[in-house]
């Protein structure tokens, strides 16, 4: 079976596992669930994959952007350049990336700037004294100037 596949599956069962079930009282469903957490991480290699961030997905993406999401390796700090940055969310506002890639590049402009509420930034301007309508290169100088 192809890893994408693999991995929906997984997803998908453990999302109607948490559903169905009280699996975090132990039990026969907390250890079907603690099988299915250890299955994927197996799977996609990423020791820290937790299975409840799946936990109802198809309320915020859908199976395939899930199983995408959970194959990325994990956001880490790597000493982005600020062109680097600013190609970055230049990309995302443009929207060049499918919701997983998307999902985690905003994870990593957090890492890069420490910024929590990049997003804010990037799409609701106004929420950090910014003008609703500020171009993109106007609000990356904004996260350079910003960061941490």
């Amino acid at each position: 079976m192809e890893k994408l596949e693999e991995v929906k599956k997984l997803i998908h069962q453990a999302a109607c596992l948490m559903e169905e079930e009280d699996c975090d009282a132990g039990g026969e469903a907390g250890q079907k669930l603690a099988a299915l957490q250890d299955s994927l991480r197996k799977v996609t290699g990423r020791v820290h994959a937790d299975i409840h961030d799946f936990r109802a997905y198809w309320s915020r993406m859908d199976l395939e952007e899930a199983a995408k999401t959970a194959m990325l390796p994990r956001p880490e700090k790597t000493g982005l350049t600020d062109e680097d940055i600013r190609k970055l969310i230049q990309d995302i506002a443009h929207v060049k990336y499918d919701e997983a890639m998307t999902e985690y590049y905003l994870e990593v402009l957090k890492k890069e700037t420490g910024i929590g509420n990049v997003m804010d930034y990037i799409y609701n301007p106004e929420e950090v004294g910014m003008d609703i309508d500020a171009p993109v290169e106007e609000i990356a100088e904004r996260v350079l100037a910003d960061r941490e």
